[in-house]
């Protein structure tokens, strides 16, 4: 066990940094997200609520197949983030992809025999790829620099809409050092012909879903600003809607109205439309209809998904859990070890002491690793 003591200061304000000790087998560094995450089934209305995941890793991005016999998600629980599905009871639990690279997002074909996905597998860019269930076999869909996500299938399994950054500039956030990405919606032949861009560019448009139509897509939408303001912090007046994007022309028309940021929307197979509200006091999931779903504030905002029926929904519900002594991670290169802390992490010159800052209700402590040496 390591050896912790505690200095207060009180006040003070810290980003985060990155630590190599000279034990080059070694990197400590400040993982800013969940330090876990696990999956939830409840009725529609968020009630008779249990777990389908066990604690102690991370499980999110659920998506339900057409006929309701699968919820595929994504899980670190075998090291890098791959895919992986279970029955909706939580049995039959199986290993989808197995690579260094991280596979996420998985969106099952009408049929559910293949899987659209998100990965990294191609000289690190996150481009899209599809699964064939029963052989394994996966094979690439877009390429290029930019990063491509949200994969969505129309019913007909002849299209699949994502959103995209290629062919896009980062500007900087107003005042701030921070890059903003621009996001657009596209749409391509799961052959991976006919690509196109179908929204106006310029701002940011996330997770597209098909109307049943065909002929729109619905979409969060905000500005590149917006994306960092919400994301940091909460203003009074804060809102964001839910759009209905044209295919054809790209006019983009709100669905939603009122405050607070609408993230993530879901077509429901009754044809309603549902999305995540974020709000300061925490989020929850809103029916265009009126009524409300699963809520709080450690409720994933990533999308929910619902059985065909509509009666249940899975989501995922986070945890963030810094603390100052360092907890390894999974590590891509055997050669280097990876621990995750809290902020500003820094090794003494002889890698014999370890410095990290810790903010708490007590307010901003320093702590010191007395051997520097994680366990």
């Amino acid at each position: 066990m390591i050896s912790i003591r505690a200095l207060i200061l009180g006040g003070l304000s810290f980003s985060a940094s990155v630590s190599a000790s000279f034990a080059t087998d070694r990197i400590v560094f400040l993982r800013s997200a969940p330090a876990e995450s696990t999956l939830y089934i409840a009725n529609a209305d968020g009630s008779e609520e249990k777990p389908l995941t066990q604690p102690g890793s991370m499980n999110y991005n659920p998506a339900w197949s057409a006929r309701g016999d699968w919820i595929a998600f994504t899980s670190d629980r075998a090291g890098s983030a791959d895919l992986f599905r279970m029955h909706p009871d939580g049995t039959g639990l199986e290993r989808l992809t197995d690579d260094l690279a991280f596979d996420d997002q998985a969106a099952f074909s009408p049929d559910a025999k293949r899987i659209a996905f998100v990965s990294t597998r191609a000289v690190g860019r996150a481009n899209l790829w599809i699964l064939d269930i029963a052989s394994r076999k996966t094979t690439r869909l877009t390429s290029g620099d930019g990063g491509d996500f949200r994969p969505a299938w129309w019913s007909d399994g002849q299209w699949i809409a994502f959103s995209s950054d290629r062919g896009s500039e980062l500007p900087s956030a107003k005042g701030r050092w921070e890059r903003l990405q621009l996001v657009d919606l596209y749409v391509i032949h799961p052959d991976g012909t006919g690509i196109r861009r179908v929204s106006q560019h310029g701002n940011f448009c996330g997770s597209p879903k098909w109307l049943a139509d065909g002929k729109h897509l619905v979409a969060d939408c905000m500005s590149a600003q917006e994306t960092w303001d919400y994301r940091v912090r909460f203003y009074p007046d804060q809102q964001s809607q839910i759009f209905q994007v044209d295919i054809a022309s790209g006019a983009a028309t709100a669905l939603t109205t009122g405050p607070d940021v609408k993230l993530a929307p879901s077509l429901l197979p009754s044809g309603e439309i549902a999305y995540v509200l974020a709000a300061k006091s925490g989020k929850t999931v809103v029916y265009a209809g009126g009524k409300m779903g699963p809520a709080g504030v450690d409720l994933a905002r990533n999308p929910p998904a619902w059985s065909p029926n509509v009666k249940r929904i899975v989501y995922s519900r986070q945890k963030s859990n810094r603390t100052a002594e360092p907890v390894q991670l999974w590590s891509r290169n055997p050669k280097f070890s990876l621990y995750t802390t809290t902020f500003l992490p820094a090794y003494d010159l002889k890698s014999e002491h370890l410095a990290v800052t810790k903010t708490d209700a007590n307010g901003t402590s320093l702590y010191v690793m007395e051997d520097g040496k994680p366990a």
